[in-house]
């Protein structure tokens, strides 16, 4: 049975995970790896990710900086960790195709968890500029939230989520080969944050403190 925290999690495999098999012909033997990756400025929502993987499986996965880059690396070689996302409809290998699950799209509480683990991994926060009218001080800035992936249909999903909540949501747009979902609309944004409850504090900061223009 699906709770909170595996919704949760399952957003952040969408986002940033994957699931891989790799054989080790040597030790005749197959490691089954579930794996996230982040920006190395994330390593506080990655403790936050190590707990919830102990809440969930009992299990305490590694974190470490990958050398000569700026990312963040969360693994676990626990095969009930691999096999639980396997058989919630998580591919194994390449993210071609990744859906939020009906057990857990069908659910709002389930939904809204499962939406929180996908902006915390792929979404962000910033502000733009409106255009300078005549007779106008200064330009106005305002916030957007937004969350950009590959995966279309996951993004229909979730706007389809932010949609049953009272977040209204601009249209989908295309950036090369992702697709973008924006927030642009303010009180949704405060709802969003109100109601989403995002647990990285990176966006949270971003969101509270301002980020600077695009």
């Amino acid at each position: 049975m699906v709770g909170v925290t595996l919704a949760e999690l399952y957003g952040v495999m969408a986002g940033d995970g994957c699931l891989s098999r790799w054989s080790r012909s040597s030790r005749n033997s197959i490691s089954y790896i579930t794996m996230v990756t982040g920006h190395l400025q994330e390593s506080t929502y990655y403790s936050y990710l190590v707990k919830l993987f102990e809440r969930e499986f009992n299990v305490l996965p590694s974190v470490h900086p990958r050398k000569n880059t700026n990312s963040i690396v969360l693994r676990t070689y626990n095969l009930e960790v691999f096999a639980c996302f396997k058989q919630l409809g998580f591919p194994v290998g390449k993210k071609n195709c990744v859906r939020i699950p009906h057990e857990i799209y069908s659910d709002t509480r389930l939904a809204v968890a499962c939406v929180r683990g996908i902006f915390d991994t792929d979404g962000s926060v910033y502000e733009r500029y409106r255009k300078q009218y005549s007779n106008h001080p200064r330009q106005y800035c305002y916030k957007v939230v937004q969350i950009k992936m590959k995966q279309e249909e996951l993004l229909l999903q979730v706007r389809d989520i932010l949609h049953s909540i009272g977040v209204r949501c601009n249209r989908l747009t295309k950036n090369g080969s992702c697709t973008v979902l924006r927030i642009t609309h303010q009180p949704s944004i405060h709802w969003f944050f109100s109601f989403v409850m995002p647990s990285n504090t990176h966006h949270i900061k971003r969101y509270k403190n301002g980020s600077g223009g695009i």
